[in-house]
């Protein structure tokens, strides 16, 4: 009988894994001047996905202060400049994806003195002068606000209180 030989057709398969972020940081993230700042955005998909940084709408590179590697920005001494909506993109040929995240970069509040009569926020001159008899118990206080919050340091003459102890 007449059968006609089979027919053999090759064709290669690509398959393709969407690009999804796995793992990034916090949407909103507030540091203080010279913190270490480090951005995170982490990846997976087939092929590898590439990634690509924004600052408030710019492609961004390593430069100014800051040090991009993949997903990560590493800020080790950020300033206010360095402020915005950071942007990770994400892609590769079977999807697009993004995330962000807003970095505010902020100057501590500087302290401020409270609770002592007379009020004076200029390096504590003209604190009240208090005199006791040998062998009482004298107790201070004063309250200090600031951010971030600070270490109190009490002096007698120069020397710190512990050294005087």
């Amino acid at each position: 009988s007449d059968v006609d030989p089979p027919v053999v057709r090759r064709a290669n398969l690509t398959v393709y894994e969407a690009a999804v972020i796995t793992d990034n940081s916090p949407d909103d993230l507030d540091q203080f001047v010279g913190d270490t700042v480090t951005l995170s955005c982490s990846v997976d998909g087939t092929p590898a996905p590439t990634v690509e940084w924004y600052l408030n709408g710019e492609v961004l590179a390593s430069g100014n202060g800051l040090t991009i590697n993949g997903g990560t920005i590493d800020i080790p001494s950020p300033t206010t400049a360095h402020s915005g909506m950071y942007q990770c993109f994400v892609s590769n040929p079977a999807s697009e994806v993004c995330e962000s995240i807003a970095l505010q970069v902020r100057r501590p509040d500087p302290p401020v003195i409270t609770g002592i009569s007379p009020p004076d926020n200029d390096r504590c001159r003209d604190i009240p002068t208090y005199v006791r008899p040998v062998g009482d118990t004298l107790t201070l206080s004063v309250d200090v606000t600031a951010d971030p919050c600070p270490e109190v340091e009490w002096r007698v003459d120069g020397r710190t209180l512990a050294e005087v102890e």
